[in-house]
This record gives C-alpha cells, sequence and structure tokens, in this order.
C-alpha cells in the first residue's frame, strides 16, 4: 500500500486521491437499471483505506498519485519499504504463444501493478483498472 500522510493535505487533493481510488460499482448500476433495491450496495467501490493519519492507496496508483499531487502544487516522496524476498531459483521450460512475448515484455517493463496475462495476448492491470493492448499477429 501507498501511504500518504493527510496532515497538510487540501481537502481538494484528498478528494481527488480518493476519487482516482473509486470505482464506479457495476452491481449497484445493473440493480438501478432493473429497479431493484440498492439497499446495501454501494455505489462506489473503495480501492483504499483511511486512518486519521494516512491514506493507504494502492501500490499501482503511485504515478496517478504523483501526477496529482504534482498538480496541486507538490511532489510526492516515495520511500520504497516493501520487503525485498531472496531470489527464487526457477526455470521456465514452457512456449509462449506468437504473441505473449510482446505482452510479457509490457509486464516485465513495470514494477508498481497487479499484471495479468490474458488467452488473447493482451496484458491487463487489474488493480489499476489499466489495459495496454499488445499487437497480435495470430489470432488464438
Amino acid at each position: 500500500m501507498l501511504a500518504i500522510r493527510r496532515a497538510g493535505l487540501p481537502a481538494s487533493l484528498l478528494a481527488s486521491l480518493k476519487h482516482a481510488a473509486s470505482l464506479a460499482n457495476p452491481e449497484f448500476h445493473k440493480n438501478e437499471n432493473l429497479r431493484l433495491s440498492n439497499w446495501n450496495t454501494p455505489r462506489f467501490v473503495r480501492c483504499y483505506t483511511e486512518d486519521l493519519e494516512f491514506l493507504y492507496l494502492p501500490w499501482a496508483m503511485a504515478d496517478k498519485a504523483t501526477e496529482l499531487v504534482a498538480q496541486a502544487g507538490s511532489r510526492l516522496d516515495i520511500t520504497d519499504r516493501r520487503a525485498d524476498p531472496p531470489p527464487v531459483d526457477v526455470t521456465f521450460t514452457a512456449t509462449l504463444r506468437d504473441c505473449q512475448p510482446a505482452a510479457v515484455a509490457t509486464i516485465a517493463a513495470t514494477s508498481t501493478a497487479c499484471w495479468k496475462l490474458h488467452r488473447d495476448g493482451t496484458a491487463r492491470c487489474s488493480s489499476s483498472i489499466e489495459y495496454r493492448p499488445v499487437s497480435c499477429s495470430s489470432s488464438s
């Protein structure tokens, strides 16, 4: 998690960070369209938590948080305190499809997101709902 100290943050910046870390809840809108009760169904899915001292954002939002803080006229200094586990000795023995090497290169280019490699050769970031298509010459 990316912990941002709340002390001294303008309310507008805090609201922008929370908004960026929230997603529209498709279940809410489905119920609304079907005229079903939305009792106990949140309108937005919050991908952040907070306490009195910190706002905790997903690590994949580091770039977006840096951008929002810069737009507010400040800068975000990030201290990476993630554990550095010992290396694991493994050997990859499978064969990639034609379009998968490009997707693997996309995944390897960033360490700030949780990427998922899909059968169609695309790599999607599940934590920040980013979509980066990778061209695939053959259809699977």
